[in-house]
């Protein structure tokens, strides 16, 4: 029997929603340390920080998932990139953008997401970093 796959996603190291908004474009892994949902999948199947940060998607760093499921498709569009528009859209609520990037990591990777941690911690680094560019100005 396969063993279950399972990323944790933590609230408070996560780019979504307000810290997002804070801090700009969305990355695997943000300059601020924030990472959006996929910079997760990344750092948890062994891409390093280094490789991650700054860049958009899985595939510009050459990481598609076990049996390639990034590149399947959803509808017209393949599972990388609906789960990078999931997490971007500033539109969601935080609950329904969790119900959401569980649904697509269970049903293109049998991934089962599990979110810890608190969306104001998220927000307090998103801010320290913006106050710390201020700074800098």
């Amino acid at each position: 029997m396969a063993k279950t796959k399972t990323l944790t996603i933590n609230r408070g190291k996560w780019l979504t929603g307000k810290a997002l908004n804070l801090v700009g474009d969305g990355t695997l892994l943000h300059e601020s340390g924030l990472m959006c949902c996929l910079g997760f999948e990344c750092i948890k199947n062994g891409e390093s920080a280094a490789t991650c940060r700054g860049k958009a998607l899985p595939s510009n760093i050459g990481y598609f998932g076990d049996d390639k499921w990034l590149l399947k498709r959803v509808g017209g569009y393949n599972a990388e990139s609906e789960l990078a528009s999931t997490n971007d859209d500033r539109e969601l609520k935080p609950r329904q953008r969790e119900s959401r990037i569980r649904k697509l990591f269970k049903e293109h990777g049998d991934i089962t997401v599990r979110f810890t941690g608190k969306y104001a911690d998220g927000i307090k680094r998103a801010k320290a970093w913006v106050k710390k560019l201020e700074a800098a100005a």
